[in-house]
């Protein structure tokens, strides 16, 4: 395990020289929580976990923090090319 938080014990990890995972989703764009909450099954979950209009709130913190996601998903990606 190389990161970690209170939230999610392992959010990064290594195994030998060239396995490597994190728990992040580096990908994301202003459209991908809209488009996950397209997904039926991903819907209901939501609001399973989270109650009603869950999709809606999520859409709204992830919109009001994509900027520095999106900051964070760079340094992801830099700091793991100069480990390439």
């Amino acid at each position: 395990m190389t990161a970690a938080n209170s939230a999610c014990p392992v959010q990064a990890m290594r195994v030998g020289s060239a396995a490597w995972g994190i728990q992040f989703h580096v990908e994301a764009t202003p459209r991908t929580v809209p488009e996950w909450g397209e997904i039926p099954a991903y819907a209901a979950s939501l609001e399973r976990a989270l109650g009603s209009g869950a999709q809606s709130r999520l859409e709204t913190a992830a919109a009001s923090r994509m900027e520095a996601f999106n900051a964070a998903a760079r340094t992801v990606w830099t700091n793991f090319r100069r480990l390439l």
